[in-house]
């Protein structure tokens, strides 16, 4: 029986398997990025993904879509227990994994590539509730997945159950990239590749397990390679989970 949403990896990456780092901005990379972006946000072409929700990590989103909450009121208004929910008919969501409730959200919207999303997010019990109160206010919902640490399968089962999202798209950092495919969760990768590299050591690779206990090798199944003008590259493996 399904009980939660089927989730694809998606994600734009270099040669050498980075996510972040100056090779985005090679000429060579160019049509990458326009590829990755048409792929992902086009709704017109019935080959393109139909994600109804992105998944991304605390980190990302500090530094792509919001910033640091400075301060929080210091009124203490009764907030009610367990999830807040106020609309359930967005038709996509910016899912934003926030286990300490530290992102400052300006509003209940954000966009990428001019597509925009309502914002979603994923809070523990350890969450204060001046943080919930700060997300009620401004209309975010949240959903409680976990004490201090995120519970992807209790948050998965409610994006499923609650929100009834059947696709998302998981877009990193590499931590959570690999607390994903680690724990079999993952089941799909889909990598587009830039001709491209910039030999940097500080960016973030696609999977990071620094955080990690589990270090055992996951394989993949390759279903497809399709190749696009100026040297892009998409690769889609099926994720092979006998072994997680």
């Amino acid at each position: 029986m399904i009980t939660r949403p089927f989730v694809t990896l998606y994600i734009l990456m270099s040669i050498d398997g980075q996510i972040t780092g100056p090779f985005g901005k090679a000429p060579a990379a160019k049509n990458s990025g326009e590829v990755f972006n048409e792929l992902n946000f086009d709704d017109k072409d019935g080959e393109n993904f139909h994600f109804q929700g992105w998944l991304y990590g605390s980190k990302t989103s500090l530094s792509y879509f919001t910033h640091e909450i400075s301060s929080l009121s210091e009124n203490n208004v009764p907030v009610p227990s367990g999830d807040f929910l106020p609309d359930q008919n967005a038709n996509r969501y910016y899912i934003a994994l926030d286990r300490t409730g530290k992102l400052g959200w300006e509003s209940n919207l954000t966009a990428y590539n001019g597509h925009s999303a309502n914002v979603l997010e994923v809070i523990t019990e350890q969450v204060s509730n001046k943080y919930k109160a700060f997300l009620r206010e401004k209309n975010i919902p949240y959903i409680i997945c976990g004490t201090t640490e995120i519970d992807l399968e209790l948050m998965l089962s409610k994006l499923y159950s609650k929100l009834k999202m059947t696709h998302v798209m998981l877009g990193g950092g590499g931590i959570l990239n690999w607390s994903f495919v680690s724990a079999g969760l993952c089941d799909e990768v889909n990598f587009v590749i830039a001709p491209a590299i910039d030999g940097t050591t500080d960016s973030t690779p696609v999977f990071n397990g620094a955080f990690s206990k589990n270090h055992q090798p996951v394989g993949f199944k390759l279903k497809s390679i399709e190749v696009y003008e100026k040297n892009t590259i998409l690769v889609k493996y099926l994720v092979v989970k006998e072994n997680i």
